[in-house]
């Protein structure tokens, strides 16, 4: 699993948008929650693939191939995010989104790779 700075779980959306005694102004709808947690996962997936870009840039450039753990790495926090998004993008209210993406331990970030 990634380390903790990667951890987007849904108790941080909980506490910054869905306790009710927040002030009218300050809460979010469901798309909104959705929207940004959508978000948050890219932001993730793109942090854990920034150390690795320079070897596909490497494969275009010069031909050289991509090393396998590099690929299998790469390969595997992309379909981490795809399968992360589709299950944001699954739910249909704020009660069902609660109940879909309050867990994410079934869809651990790969853990990072030295480079």
């Amino acid at each position: 699993m990634a380390s903790s700075k990667f951890s987007s779980d849904l108790n941080h959306y909980r506490k910054e948008f869905f306790y009710w005694e927040l002030p009218v102004e300050t809460k979010k709808t469901f798309t909104n929650i959705q929207t940004l947690m959508r978000e948050d996962t890219q932001s993730i997936a793109y942090q854990l693939l920034t150390s690795t870009d320079w070897y596909v840039i490497r494969k275009v450039e010069r031909s050289v191939d991509i090393p396998d753990d590099v690929a299998t790495y790469r390969a595997a926090v992309i379909s981490t995010c795809e399968q992360r998004i589709s299950r944001i993008n699954s739910a249909t209210d704020t009660e069902n989104f609660y109940e879909t993406c309050s867990d994410f331990s079934d869809i651990a970030w790969p853990e990072e790779i030295n480079t």
